[in-house]
């Protein structure tokens, strides 16, 4: 073998060279503002993504269109950069590269013209991936306006019992369990009205047609359902129902090994199947949440479910059942945040089932919540447990906040809205929004007799007491052995008729139907009271107290009893230790104004409403109905103080705030407005605003021994007033008497000796 030949010798690779091209390539694409449109492509496509992001769920646009829009942008990334490596801008217009590197024009490469290169790049990136949003956006708009022509089914839904389709007896709690975890799932979806479980229970019992359930529920659709567990495997079947037509919109089977987190993921899958055969909006925190696995541990998932079955009795053998099994799943998982917040519910209810102090349950009940918030913010369950717990301890505006968070979680949550509406009657004095939300808690849990008998008492609130009063004799005339509906129609008797009479024949039903309830026996007292039977109320104060087992509501309740019996100076030591989270503080309250007023304690009297009414004492005072009438106590103490300059600013709120208030009803000013009157020196109205009262049938002994009163005495005019009114409530004990000797009162066991 001879030689190579010289030209025959490889010469080795030249990095040099290899360099030099991609410095070419870069320098290329640089030239071509390739680089420059991709930058401006992926910003500007990533605040399309936001404003999509942000404002499809608003506008009612589908979850597969945010991600085709997307889709398309990614797509069109490449389109972009294709399209800026072929084409340039030339002196003479857009060209092909090819073409433009032909025909190079002298101004080719002059400032000027890159500059208008440049802005042509940016305008080409920014306009194509807002072309492409905009098209879809419009393809989308005109699909919704011409599917809004179409007949659709209603976006609500009736999670009907499901039935046990296991060989065993003992899954019962197991099948309840999976259906009221997988209704919970699907009331977290805001824009799918979902019924409350306590509402369709009752079907389980009562079968009836589907029209005639949706019919009675308002609902479209209906999901009927069974659980079947078999080894280590579970079975879920589930069917979506057209209410109207029964039809089957949608069925499923769904078969997985038996984990909590399989559990989870159907229950998850069937809401989120739900809400595509609904074509309802699901927003990115919703599916979040509706993916959430709550536990990861079957047995602690099955001691939750063996607590719900054992619930509903809520006698305290059961409720102490039921914190049992609540108390083994957070030990089986420490961060298992629902049961933290169930077990909450367990120990609040206690209070008022159990008897357990109050105090100490609410110390346990607020370390669960916060504990369960720690683990899962996004448990709308837990904020509208913190409210109730905030509104307990007088802290009004964080309660507020609190139960506002949590509809915003759980807009589908009856009690979140009859919660709040609660806060919203009794605390705030804001009626209308009151009405509004337990309104909204009846349409999520229809013929609710508790949350009925709320909307009645808000009603009275705001002064509709015919509305109020046919809410009632319609709860009474389908429950009639429900004993809130007659305590709320005896305090609408009481308080905005002043009709005594019927007030003590109603709170009596009430009580012989609840006897083991102190609030009715606390109702009695005010009655009697004010009808002028101190006998009674002495009586019905004994019994309230027997009845008390909370150490502070021990001590209001003592110096009500020691007031009823005539023993008012240790009535007023027993007020003075009450505390003020006790629900009748604000009655302790005025009787130690009055009796500071009398025995000129100014200063001390006024620190305490400054504690209790902070607002009050503002440079503009704010006054509302469970105020009011503290307001009048709090311009005689100023006045009497020396103060007369804010004596005069708070008696012109007061004047001003009672205009928007009603004369009659637990929050009506009643006869206080002759009170106002006179403390502004028109002495003439104020003995008309006392007619007035009387002519709507006002009468109470209230009014007759008000120390307020006391400048008016000698006048012949009140002195007239007055003795009508000492009429009427004689005519009226007269009335109580005899309806008693005729039997006509429900019967009540006397107290042991």
């Amino acid at each position: 073998m001879g030689d190579p030949s010289p030209n025959s010798v490889q010469d080795p690779p030249d990095d040099s060279k290899s360099a030099s091209g991609f410095a070419a390539f870069w320098s290329e694409l640089r030239r071509r503002k390739v680089m420059r449109v991709a930058t401006v492509y992926a910003v500007v496509a990533w605040i399309i993504i936001q404003v999509a992001a942000a404002t499809f769920g608003g506008f009612g646009v589908p979850e597969w269109a945010f991600r085709f829009v997307v889709l398309m942008l990614i797509v069109g990334f490449p389109v972009a950069i294709i399209l800026a490596w072929a084409f340039e801008l030339t002196p003479s217009g857009i060209k092909t590269t090819r073409k433009a590197r032909d025909v190079r024009h002298p101004g080719h490469t002059s400032p000027e013209h890159n500059r208008k290169r440049t802005w042509f790049a940016i305008g080409f990136a920014a306009t194509l991936p807002t072309v492409i949003f905009g098209t879809l956006a419009l393809i989308f708009y005109f699909q919704a306006r011409s599917s809004k022509s179409e007949p659709s089914i209603g976006k609500s839904i009736a999670v009907l019992p499901f039935e046990n389709r296991s060989n065993r007896d003992e899954d019962r709690f197991f099948t309840d369990g999976v259906h009221e975890d997988l209704l919970t799932h699907i009331a977290r979806i805001r824009d799918i009205k979902t019924i409350s479980r306590t509402s369709v229970m009752m079907y389980r019992l009562i079968p009836k047609n589907s029209r005639t359930i949706g019919e009675e529920l308002g609902v479209a659709t209906l999901l009927e359902g069974g659980v079947q567990r078999s080894g280590d495997q579970v079975r879920i079947n589930v069917k979506l129902i057209n209410a109207k037509t029964d039809n089957h919109i949608w069925t499923n089977t769904y078969t997985r090994k038996m984990t909590a987190e399989n559990v989870f993921a159907i229950q998850s899958e069937i809401a989120g199947a739900i809400a595509n055969a609904l074509k309802a909006v699901l927003t990115p925190q919703e599916k979040k949440r509706l993916e959430k696995r709550p536990t990861r541990s079957l047995a602690a998932l099955e001691a939750n479910f063996k607590a719900s079955a054992v619930w509903e009795k809520r006698i305290n053998e059961r409720l102490q059942e039921a914190v049992g099994f609540l108390k083994e799943a957070i030990r089986l998982d420490p961060e298992y945040a629902m049961a933290h917040v169930r077990l909450a519910h367990a120990y609040l209810n206690q209070i008022y089932y159990s008897g357990l102090p109050v105090e100490e349950q609410s110390r346990k009940a607020e370390l669960l919540i916060r504990r369960a918030i720690e683990l899962d913010d996004q448990l709308g369950e837990a904020y509208v447990a913190l409210g109730a717990l905030k509104e307990k301890n007088g802290l009004i505006a964080e309660a507020e906040e609190a139960f506002k968070r949590g509809i915003e979680l759980s807009p589908n949550s009856s009690i979140a809205y009859s919660s709040y509406g609660h806060l919203l009657h009794w605390s705030l004095s804001r009626f209308d929004e009151a009405i509004s939300m337990l309104e909204k808690a009846l349409d999520l849990k229809p013929d609710d007799p508790g949350i009925e008998a709320q909307l009645a008492e808000a009603l009275t609130g705001a002064g509709r007491f015919s509305e109020a009063r046919a809410v009632l004799e319609r709860l009474i005339e389908r429950e009639p052995d429900f004993s809130q509906a007659y305590y709320v129609l005896g305090s609408l008797y009481r308080d905005a008729y002043n009709r005594y009479d019927s007030a003590v024949k109603t709170y009596l039903k009430a009580h012989a139907l609840n006897p083991a309830n102190p609030n009715i026996p606390a109702a009695l007292i005010w009655t009697y009271q004010r009808v002028g039977d101190f006998d009674k109320a002495a009586y019905w104060s004994e019994r309230a107290l027997s009845l008390t087992s909370d150490e502070n509501d021990r001590i209001f309740f003592e110096g009500w009893h020691l007031e009823m019996s005539g023993n008012r100076e240790e009535a007023l030591e027993r007020y003075r230790k009450t505390d003020i989270t006790v629900d009748h503080y604000k009655y302790a309250l005025y009787r130690m104004g009055e009796a500071d007023l009398i025995a000129g304690r100014y200063d001390e009297a006024l620190a305490r409403y400054s504690d209790t009414f902070p607002e009050m004492f503002e440079p503009e005072p704010i006054i509302n109905a469970w105020s009011f009438e503290h307001g009048l106590v709090v311009v005689s103490l100023l006045n009497a103080s020396g103060k007369d300059a804010r004596a005069r600013t708070l008696l012109a709120a007061l004047h001003t705030s009672m205009k928007g208030m009603a004369r009659m009803g637990h929050t009506g000013y009643n006869y206080r407005d002759s009170i106002l009157y006179d403390l502004q020196g028109n002495r003439q109205q104020a003995l008309t605003a006392l007619q007035e009262f009387i002519d709507v049938g006002g009468a109470s002994i209230h009014a007759i021994e008000s120390f307020q009163f006391i400048p008016m005495h000698d006048d012949p005019e009140y002195q007239r007033l007055m003795e009508k009114m000492r009429d009427e409530l004689a005519r009226q004990r007269a009335n109580i008497d005899r309806m008693e000797a005729s039997g006509e009162l429900a019967t009540y066991p006397h107290l042991p000796n």
